[in-house]
């Protein structure tokens, strides 16, 4: 789940007069870095409430674990995919967004990053997956499991996922 939220800020809470070219890129930037910290964060979170959980307590799964969400969503800030969310998120004018390319910079994330329900196939994609839900709730507001409450439905996983999802969410309760 990376689709940001129309809860973020938007450029309808921003000065279009006295923005400029870099004054967008600067707020898109930190969105994303806001967002990777908060994947940190939310990481670290997990991992105290899940400790004895296959996928952390074996050292070397672990250390590998740790170092996926230290490059965390990185595409992003890559060619395919920053000024398409930028566009599309914080456009400086209507043609911006409504020609940002972003469903094809969305598709490039989905295929470069896998943990979205659409692409996860390990218990890996899935634990990372909710630590980027986690994250998402802490710029927010809300839960990671109000989130999965709502697009649920929506989401093909097999039930051993969907079992893991909810035993991550019983342990951060």
């Amino acid at each position: 789940m990376e689709k940001p939220s129309a809860k973020l800020t938007t450029v309808s809470k921003i000065d279009k007069g006295s923005m400029r070219a870099e004054d967008y890129i600067k707020k898109t930037r930190e969105y994303l870095e806001n967002h990777i910290d908060n994947v940190r964060r939310a990481y670290n979170m997990v991992i105290q409430k899940c400790s004895d959980m296959k996928w952390a307590a074996d050292s070397y799964a672990s250390k590998a674990f740790e170092t996926e969400i230290r490059y965390h969503d990185l595409s992003k800030l890559g060619p395919e995919e920053f000024i398409q969310y930028r566009d599309n998120f914080f456009p400086s004018c209507d043609y911006d967004k409504a020609n940002s390319g972003f469903a094809c910079a969305w598709e490039h994330h989905k295929a470069n990053n896998t943990h979205h329900h659409e692409t996860a196939k390990t218990d890996y994609d899935i634990v990372h997956m909710v630590i980027d839900w986690v994250a998402m709730s802490l710029a927010l507001g809300g839960t990671a499991q109000e989130f999965y409450g709502r697009f649920k439905e929506s989401m093909t996983l097999p039930q051993e996922h969907t079992d893991l999802v909810n035993e991550i969410f019983k342990r951060l309760a």
